[in-house]
């Protein structure tokens, strides 16, 4: 397994970056024994195929969907939410468009659909800031104040973690944190240099190495792979409540 994990904040302008939108699988999936397995090297587009051979595989993590913004040396922590037919005159919290984010220079890179379906459901992403009198809050503010304190502008897609969140912290490097309720794990920040593209060596690594799947960025867009859809669950190695043999750094 060659990893390579990136140090932030130093090596944050390396990061790529997910705005929230609903990424598409890399190969078409069937319903197989109550199990949606992927169909052999069968891709869903053109497009993804050359993103598979040609793409920048990172980690996928296990959390929650999120993004950080630094405007104005003011630090602002946002979740995503679905929001499905609701009009946005409807949303009373402060929020964010992800068109917003996707036409903002400060923000270049990966850009996915705001809109996404599925089971015959219509899906609309915004994200919500969250509320500063909460506990999620009050303990990540000030890890993130620390960390982006050299930094002037940021515009970030980042994973919440933790026992609150996804109620494992075992699967994550607390960076010497303590509170293991709330954290914070960078989209990118671990590269997989994947050196076999056979289908027969992904269900191998999905048997075998402890990670929810991958990310798979090129040409400003991304795709995913999750090991419990190259075998059946049963068979996977990644389970949500064990450890991963994968760990991310967390803030």
């Amino acid at each position: 397994m060659n990893l390579k994990y990136y140090n932030l904040p130093n090596d944050f302008h390396k990061l790529n970056s997910i705005q929230g939108g609903k990424m598409t699988h890399i190969f078409n999936y069937t319903k197989i024994n109550n199990n949606n397995l992927y169909l052999e090297n069968n891709f869903t587009s053109d497009e993804a195929k050359k993103a598979f051979y040609n793409g920048i595989w990172t980690i996928k993590f296990h959390g929650s969907n999120g993004f950080i913004t630094k405007e104005n040396n003011i630090i602002k922590l946002w979740e995503r939410r679905d929001i499905k037919n609701k009009n946005l005159s409807e949303i009373k919290d402060e929020f964010i468009e992800l068109n917003y984010i996707n036409h903002n220079n400060n923000y270049n890179k990966t850009v996915l659909p705001d809109e996404y379906q599925s089971n015959e459901k219509k899906h609309k992403y915004i994200f919500i800031k969250i509320d500063t009198n909460t506990k999620k809050w009050k303990i990540l503010y000030p890890r993130m104040e620390k960390l982006l304190n050299n930094i002037d502008t940021l515009y970030q897609s980042i994973e919440y973690v933790g026992k609150k969140i996804q109620g494992n912290e075992k699967q994550f490097n607390w960076n010497n944190i303590k509170n293991h309720d709330y954290g914070i794990v960078f989209h990118s920040s671990v590269i997989y240099q994947i050196n076999d593209f056979s289908f027969v060596n992904l269900i191998d690594i999905a048997k075998n190495l402890k990670i929810e799947g991958w990310v798979i960025y090129h040409n400003n867009k991304a795709w995913k792979i999750r090991t419990n859809m190259l075998v059946p669950d049963n068979l996977a190695a990644f389970d949500k409540k064990n450890e991963s043999d994968c760990k991310p750094f967390v803030f």
